[in-house]
């Protein structure tokens, strides 16, 4: 388990890559609040995906269980954890009241981040990449 001091800084982090994307996005001229998707990170065997949408899109889209649909805000931003091509994670980082094009800031999100969704998708990375690093020490003894 992280100490406080450990879980903000993470969060801190996680807020400032998620700022990163959105302002990527909007210096590309994307429509924000029309909902968009970020792989943040891919390779054969995992891959971290940001999923940015609206209240509404989110909805339409009938692929989320009760009770997070219950937690939707205007915009939402989702974190899925992959391994092998199937989702093993999916979490509900961050609900805001405004639209994404209202975000000024990594504080705005590090406001709103929820530190419980935060916290399963790092045991989901972590479980990813201990599972990845066994394997592949398993491998190489196996070649020695």
């Amino acid at each position: 388990m992280e100490s406080p001091s450990e879980t903000m800084s993470y969060a801190q982090s996680i807020a400032a890559d998620i700022f990163a994307m959105i302002s990527t996005s909007r210096e590309q001229g994307l429509d924000l609040d029309a909902g968009f998707q970020n792989q943040a990170f891919s390779n054969q065997v995992m891959a971290i995906r940001y999923l940015f949408f609206p209240k509404k899109e989110l909805l339409h889209m009938g692929l989320f269980p009760r009770d997070m649909k219950q937690r939707f805000k205007t915009s939402n931003i989702l974190s899925i954890v992959e391994q092998n091509g199937k989702a093993i994670s999916v979490n509900l980082l961050c609900t805001l009241h405004c639209s994404f094009a209202d975000i000024e800031s990594a504080k705005d999100i590090e406001a709103h981040l929820h530190a419980k969704e935060l916290d399963k998708f790092a045991d989901a990375v972590r479980s990813v990449l201990s599972k990845d690093l066994q394997e592949a020490a398993a491998s190489a003894t196996s070649t020695n």
